[in-house]
């Protein structure tokens, strides 16, 4: 009887051992960045209020909770972004838990800048770690888009909440390199994504129908549909 086809599994799950972070590791670490500042965000919208300072908590937790699995050997070729994410996280979550409007009757602009300072740095990081990890293991193109869209879509929450707590509004986020997007720009232009990959999901045999109007597909849609609704 022929092993043969055992071999491409033993090499990616080799590989996953030693490097320790898969694809799904470095999404879920983005989403829990962009939870994390939208968590400090309601607690401005919500005038202190405890249960949301309670929900900070829980998401700062969730995201440390993740952190601490994510090992890999020395020799990885991602071992010092790794350390680096590590050591940046006390700095973003002293940064999460500094929203003093408890205190003051409004939160601090200050604090407000720091928070995404610090989440464009752990993005920054995360980006680059995605970058090396995808090269790792075989792509899913289909799959992979709905990761990215997956975190594009809490990003954008995070936006509309941080433009909900700045006084007379805004038109727009910090992108990065001195631009400034309108984010209703970004959520139509998310939207029109969305709807490709949908399309190519439906041309594809990995997944079915069925599978776009009861799985993760249909509840991207709605949480990002509801997510623009309430935050804008």
């Amino acid at each position: 009887m022929s092993f043969r086809w055992l071999v491409p599994f033993l090499l990616l799950f080799q590989g996953s051992l030693a490097w320790g972070v898969t694809q799904d590791d470095v999404y879920a670490m983005k989403r829990h960045v962009f939870h994390i500042v939208s968590a400090f965000h309601i607690i401005t919208l919500e005038a202190g209020d405890q249960p949301a300072i309670d929900r900070l908590d829980e998401k700062l937790a969730d995201a440390e909770a993740l952190l601490e699995t994510l090992e890999v050997k020395e020799d990885s070729v991602i071992a010092e972004d790794m350390q680096t994410l590590k050591a940046f996280w006390p700095r973003f979550k002293e940064h999460a838990l500094a929203n003093d409007i408890q205190d003051n009757g409004y939160t601090n602009a200050y604090a407000i800048v720091d928070i995404n300072k610090r989440r464009d740095d752990m993005i920054e990081l995360l980006d680059a770690i995605e970058t090396k990890v995808l090269a790792l293991y075989e792509e899913e193109p289909l799959r992979i888009r709905l990761l990215q869209l997956s975190v594009e879509m809490e990003q954008l929450t995070m936006a509309y909440l941080l433009l909900s707590t700045m006084v007379g509004g805004a038109e727009g986020i910090y992108t990065g390199d001195n631009n400034v997007e309108s984010t209703d720009a970004m959520a139509a232009a998310f939207g029109q994504r969305l709807r490709t990959l949908i399309e190519q999901a439906r041309d594809s045999d990995t997944i079915g129908n069925e599978s776009l109007e009861k799985g993760p597909f249909s509840r991207l849609a709605d949480h990002f549909r509801a997510s623009c609704l309430i935050f804008r």
